[in-house]
């Protein structure tokens, strides 16, 4: 498979399945899930759990296939990004946090999945799914998370939720929200943006109501309030890309009412009314950057190297080096990204994040709805970026991005094999 920034030519060099359509839909019900990280923080399912931790050494073949032939615009930085977080990043931990090798190497795990960049492709290509197929898989998923959803909250009883966050991340229990589910909803929303963009493109009722449905479930049982704000913000943003010559006229409209909206904005969340609806959650980050600014700050050039970071496992843990109650990367969005890999690295991960943009914005003039919803995932996992890094499930966007180049490459294919060939000149 091979991308150019004018689109894709499709070269299949691997070994195929021939007319492998319902074997192929099987496997990628399976394996799609473990690539999009969806079991990578359920505790609850230890197996699951086990195996998405290490999905990235049992597809090592593939990715190993995929960096041989698999080639995209972006390819080059996404191999600088890997060797600064793989190499840089675990040496600096070492340096700066006392890490051990074992434990350093072991602090990687979590961006193991940049790698399916290059390894799902390879996948698909020796599948070969149908482009219908591979939707088809997804939006199945979708509707499965949702059904998972409501038939969890119906049936299980109030003692099934607990108020530690370690132990448990899927039913919690807090304060301010109470009960609430908090399953993987890669695929869920990704299902609702697809009918966000089917309701513009096809100009129909029935996915506005589904949708409003769909954010009804998110609202009453999911809870996760900034993940539904983002996605508020990416069907939006969806909506004006969908409105055809208009579309930059809305999405410039969008761009003017967040910034006429911010000021207004920064100070409510500088009040004590949303600290108090928040509860200890704002605190809490606001003593986890305090550290980790203070700690960067204590060597200048930390912040362009990052100080890498350490695992749970481990004999001591960032909250004692820092001297704080506690302290984890994941609560801090792009702060935390600096603070373990530097601007440097943080800089590499936001432009990898601009080359999955890019690739799906190349599927906006597709007539199917799933594809172009691919973009709207992107966009929602940037908007979320500022709390949740991108690092903290960063399978979420190499599968976008690796579904976008198999669809791109398949329309590529169908159209060169649909163009007659030139008729050749005789020679006189």
């Amino acid at each position: 498979m091979t991308m150019t920034s004018e689109g894709a030519r499709a070269n299949v060099p691997f070994p195929t399945v021939p007319e492998a359509g319902r074997l192929a839909g099987i496997i990628l019900l399976v394996a799609l899930p473990l690539f999009a990280q969806s079991f990578q923080y359920t505790v609850e399912l230890p197996l699951l759990y086990a195996l998405s931790k290490g999905w990235p050494l049992l597809t090592l073949p593939l990715t190993v296939i995929g960096l041989a032939r698999v080639s995209f615009p972006g390819r080059a930085l996404a191999l600088i990004t890997f060797l600064w977080i793989y190499g840089v990043t675990p040496w600096m931990s070492q340096i700066v946090l006392g890490n051990t090798f074992p434990g350093a190497a072991a602090s990687t795990v979590k961006v193991w999945a940049f790698a399916y960049l290059f390894s799902l492709p390879a996948l698909l290509v020796w599948l070969r799914p149908s482009a219908d197929t591979l939707r088809r898989v997804a939006l199945t998923l979708g509707v499965a998370t949702f059904l998972l959803l409501v038939g969890l909250w119906l049936t299980l009883p109030p003692s099934a939720y607990q108020a530690n966050t370690i132990e448990a991340k899927i039913l919690l229990w807090d304060p301010e929200r109470g009960p609430r589910i908090n399953l993987p909803m890669f695929f869920g929303l990704l299902l609702l943006f697809t009918l966000n963009r089917h309701m513009w493109l096809r100009r129909r009722f029935w996915p506005a109501a589904l949708l409003l449905v769909g954010f009804l479930l998110l609202l009453f049982i999911y809870k996760a309030r900034m993940s539904i704000a983002a996605a508020s913000g990416a069907v939006l943003i969806g909506a004006a890309l969908s409105l055809s010559r208009w579309r930059w006229a809305a999405v410039l409209s969008l761009l003017l009412a967040a910034a006429l909206a911010t000021p207004s904005a920064l100070m409510y969340l500088g009040s004590a009314d949303f600290a108090a609806r928040l509860g200890g959650s704002l605190t809490a980050r606001q003593a986890e950057a305090k550290a980790a600014i203070d700690f960067l700050n204590a060597e200048p050039w930390r912040w362009v190297t990052g100080v890498g970071n350490l695992t749970r496992v481990g004999d001591i843990g960032m909250a004692e080096i820092l001297q704080t109650t506690y302290f984890f990367v994941v609560d801090l969005g792009w702060l935390g990204v600096i603070f373990e890999f530097g601007l440097v690295g943080a800089l590499m991960i936001a432009a990898l994040c601009i080359v999955v943009l890019r690739l799906c914005a190349l599927l906006q003039a597709s007539e199917h709805a799933f594809d172009r919803a691919l973009l709207d995932y992107v966009v929602y996992i940037l908007l979320t970026s500022w709390i949740y890094p991108v690092v903290y499930a960063p399978g979420e966007l190499t599968v976008c991005g690796a579904m976008a180049m198999y669809l791109i490459a398949l329309r590529s294919q169908t159209a060169t094999e649909a163009t007659p060939a030139a008729p050749q000149r005789r020679e006189r």
